[in-house]
């Protein structure tokens, strides 16, 4: 007796082979950061945070849009498991540094800051969509050195970016991107001039105006670790200028050297044709 077989159709199966829209979706046009496995940390410990903006959103140092990021920010600075501390805020990207107690609570501070600024910039400027260009961008401090050079790149960011347009300014003055007038050049010539000038778009602007911003609760974060950093720093900057020192006075002994050495090799050929 042979039993007879079925044509049944094959099963329909939602998983695995080959198929129409299957995999990691692809990065957005301009995203930079890699879709790897973010440093993982225990404790409390302050992280540097970038987000950068679509170049279609509107200039995040705009009044109107820079009060909505701010309260974005302000929300995120005051969470129990992570505290938004210092931040800056440029025309299509922002920093902060998070004091943050583990990477899920630093997940859900970015992911809180990011949305709500998405939302008010677009029911602000009526658009839809993304408005971030790319997945946070995130860096660990571990020791007060790597805080105070944060804290330095993120208050001065925005004097960074001016020098650089200077630059590009005068050696490519047709660039597309170079479309301010001389008022504004004027301005930023004026801003590098002073040292002491602290960006109002940022938490030290804000400080500076008697606006309260929390600070963090972190050791490395604190007085005592930047009054050491600051000791570690002025050590450095003595050896290099020691170090220097020293190269300049050996580069000046060996060009004393080569312009004694061509007199004596002369005086030994005299020798030696005399002979």
């Amino acid at each position: 007796m042979v039993q007879l077989g079925l044509a049944l159709p094959a099963p329909k199966c939602g998983h695995g082979g080959a198929r129409k829209g299957a995999g990691r979706k692809r990065k957005v046009d301009g995203a930079k950061a890699p879709h790897v496995k973010r440093e993982q940390f225990t404790g409390r410990l302050p992280v540097q945070v970038t987000l950068k903006m679509r170049p279609d959103v509107v200039n995040l140092r705009r009044d109107d849009v820079f009060e909505k990021v701010e309260a974005a920010l302000r929300t995120g600075a005051a969470r129990d498991d992570g505290k938004v501390c210092d931040f800056t805020v440029l025309g299509d990207h922002l920093h902060f540094i998070v004091d943050s107690v583990s990477n899920k609570a630093l997940r859900r501070v970015a992911s809180s800051v990011a949305i709500r600024i998405a939302k008010q910039i677009n029911k602000l400027t009526g658009r839809k969509g993304r408005v971030f260009k790319d997945r946070y961008h995130a860096r660990v401090l571990r020791s007060p050195s790597e805080v105070r050079n944060s804290r330095s790149y993120i208050l001065n960011n925005f004097r960074k970016h001016l020098a650089q347009r200077l630059a590009t300014e005068r050696t490519q003055p047709q660039a597309e991107h170079i479309c301010v007038t001389p008022k504004h050049l004027d301005i930023a010539r004026q801003i590098l001039a002073m040292p002491d000038w602290i960006d109002p778009y940022s938490s030290a602007g804000l400080r500076r105006k008697g606006i309260a911003w929390p600070t963090g609760s972190s050791w490395l974060l604190s007085e005592q670790a930047a009054a050491l950093a600051e000791r570690f720093a002025g050590r450095r900057r003595r050896a290099v200028r020691d170090q220097n020192d020293v190269d300049a006075d050996a580069a000046m002994n060996g060009q004393v050297r080569h312009a004694v050495a061509p007199v004596r090799h002369a005086e030994l050929h005299a020798s030696i044709v005399e002979v």
